[in-house]
């Protein structure tokens, strides 16, 4: 598998992580003869758990109760009892990170417009979702796209340019401004990653996340 992992200070305790994920995906590979990103988000961060906890002196709790602020569903802007996917701290590193995910699985066929893809999927789901955790959940919040590339049966001749396209536009978003972090693991035989009906293959898994500054403060638990 061709890896890499690139991050900017504002996420640099997670880099370890990061490497560590793409070596369990390798891991995975090699136990079980088949790929993990085949299996949607929670299984993704589930392999990011595991990373993090293969680390000396990290820990990791996954889906966990919380309070967040959700306004739209909530008018008086109370917090509520909610879960957030995931939990990492690190004693060597003296912060912790509360991570928002979801994935998402977009097309980067010679036609396709992933990067807009990316973008959306991204605002609309762990962008949104990190922002809803209240300012004191752990030290740094983030937000996490798990990515899925998807390439038509039909333009596998072309898959390598593709791929090199798909990971040169990835290593571009490293910017303050764009994503903190990205990472990937990539298959290089597409036809290893069919899927079901053989139309598509799905030949990795890609990371962008990026620090949410904006956060809720968590209000005083009122005197009983």
């Amino acid at each position: 598998m061709d890896s890499k992992v690139l991050v900017r200070m504002e996420l640099r305790g997670l880099k370890p992580v990061l490497r560590e994920w793409t070596q369990e995906q390798a891991r995975f590979r090699a136990i079980v003869d088949d790929f993990a990103w085949w299996y949607g988000e929670r299984s993704n961060i589930g392999l990011l758990a595991v990373a993090a906890c293969r680390l000396r002196g990290v820990a990791a709790l996954e889906e966990f109760s919380t309070r967040k602020c959700l306004p739209e569903i909530n008018e008086d802007k109370k917090d509520r009892h909610g879960r957030c996917d995931l939990w990492i701290s690190g004693s060597e590193w003296g912060k912790s990170y509360a991570i928002e995910a979801k994935q998402a699985w977009t097309s980067i066929g010679a036609s396709a417009d992933f990067g807009s893809n990316i973008d959306s999927a991204f605002e609309k789901g762990p962008w949104a979702d990190a922002g809803n955790l209240v300012i004191d959940e752990a030290d740094v919040r983030v937000a996490l796209l798990f990515v899925v590339p998807r390439i038509p049966c039909g333009q596998f001749d072309s898959a390598r340019e593709q791929l090199v396209t798909f990971t040169n536009w990835l290593a571009a978003q490293r910017t303050p401004h764009r994503f903190h972090a990205v990472a990937w693991t990539l298959e290089s035989q597409m036809k290893e990653c069919l899927s079901a009906d053989k139309r598509h293959s799905y030949p990795g898994v890609a990371i962008v996340a990026k620090v949410r500054q904006r956060a809720i403060k968590r209000r005083p638990a009122k005197a009983r």
